[in-house]
């Protein structure tokens, strides 16, 4: 592009110094259309011009996220991070799964993947009842991965998760001192959500890997997983599955335990998807991996 000129680049930064950290083409369009009056804002400035300067100043850097349906961008302060920036990409949302386990402490996230939750409106469900047919050929199959919701960046694959509508149950705010400010789920509700989906947490001996060190380190509300069971209402038995990992933690208490076994235990249920070669706890009845 053509040099610019010593005052549109002094008006450019003039303007940029006190716009967001992390914005979009539109917030752009809208600073400089807003600022045509300003010296050196000419009505012959292009925007491309514009996020020229910026980038090749590092006033902010450029993200692409190149998802299935459409391409997504944003422009961001070098101060801020990737997690920071892919919280802007829908409403709301916050990180959960490995995501989570990783900024409590709880994983070292070795996969490279980031799931942020967007939850979806109340939607009302046809009740259908519970069989043991239904369970089984459900568990049986692998466990579905949203294609749709799928983009890369900076080594990262993200994954957006249209989550059933929880009212934004256990969702928190932290400051990492790598990542910054981000909204994440607590830890009883990253160990909930991970045993629902334990492939999106690394699998299920991540799982009883968190649980174990959740308790070591004395982070974890026993009775706020109760609690938050209760309020969460899911179709599966998950309390089932929950139970079996503190059990074979041998480190939750027996009160806690107790309550789980007092929830209704009417199936036979199953740690994770697909599995093969299996084996099966009588007391939650719970089938998981032979080398669990």
């Amino acid at each position: 592009m053509p040099e610019l000129p010593i005052e549109s680049k002094t008006a450019i930064e003039q303007i940029f110094t006190s716009a967001d950290d992390i914005i979009k083409i539109t917030d752009i369009e809208f600073l400089i259309r807003s600022n045509r009056k300003l010296p050196g804002i000419k009505n012959s400035l292009k925007v491309e011009d514009v996020v020229t300067f910026i980038t090749e100043e590092r006033l902010y850097r450029r993200l692409v996220f190149k998802f299935p349906s459409k391409t997504e961008i944003r422009y961001a302060r070098p101060s801020r991070s990737t997690y920071e920036v892919i919280l802007t990409l829908r409403p709301n949302s916050y990180f959960t799964h490995l995501s989570a386990l990783f900024l409590h402490g709880l994983s070292d996230n070795p996969d490279n993947k980031i799931y942020l939750n967007w939850e979806q409106k109340s939607k009302s469900v046809l009740s259908s009842e519970l069989t043991q047919d239904g369970i089984n050929n459900a568990f049986a199959r692998p466990q579905r991965i949203p294609k749709q919701g799928k983009a890369s960046i900076d080594g990262y694959d993200v994954f957006i998760l249209n989550g059933k509508q929880t009212e934004q149950l256990g969702v928190i705010q932290i400051v990492n001192d790598q990542l910054g400010t981000v909204r994440v789920t607590d830890i009883e509700r990253t160990l909930i959500d991970s045993t629902v989906r334990p492939e999106y947490a690394g699998g299920v001996k991540t799982v009883l890997e968190s649980y174990k060190i959740a308790k070591q380190r004395k982070m974890i509300s026993e009775s706020k997983i109760v609690s938050y069971l209760k309020s969460l209402c899911f179709i599966y038995p998950y309390h089932q599955a929950i139970g079996f990992y503190m059990d074979r933690c041998q480190m939750y208490s027996k009160k806690t335990l107790k309550s789980l076994l007092s929830f209704p235990i009417e199936f036979d249920f199953y740690l994770g998807y697909n599995m093969k070669d299996m084996e099966y706890s009588p007391r939650w009845r719970m089938f998981f991996p032979k080398d669990f």
